[in-house]
């Protein structure tokens, strides 16, 4: 696997935090499913939190799902759904809501 390192100044680890968290939570087109639910965009986004030594913070902050961040996901999961006449099983739409929802963990 090829590694890339780049540099990012704190403005801009900010600038794509609030970017991959608009897209997750406010954004309501549904063809933005195939983003939110991203192992790869997961990954970047894990990186990002983990930058500048504020972990403690974004864990506080990830600690609890919102309801409506929860309902967003939920809805625009259903609205793929039935836009696509697509249907997911049960075990496919809740690993698609485990990787959507992330960094928030969901009950089990």
């Amino acid at each position: 696997m090829d590694v890339e390192k780049i540099e990012l100044t704190r403005s801009e680890v900010n600038a794509l935090t609030k970017a991959i968290l608009y897209l997750k939570f406010d954004c309501e087109e549904i063809d933005s499913l195939f983003y939110c639910s991203s192992p790869i965009i997961n990954s970047i986004f894990e990186k990002l939190i983990r930058m500048y030594g504020y972990q403690k913070d974004w864990d506080r902050i990830f600690s609890n799902i919102p309801e409506m961040n929860k309902s967003i996901a939920i809805d625009k999961i259903a609205n793929y759904e039935k836009q696509n006449n697509r249907y997911f099983d049960e075990k496919t739409k809740n690993e698609i809501l485990e990787k959507y929802l992330f960094p928030y963990k969901l009950d089990k």
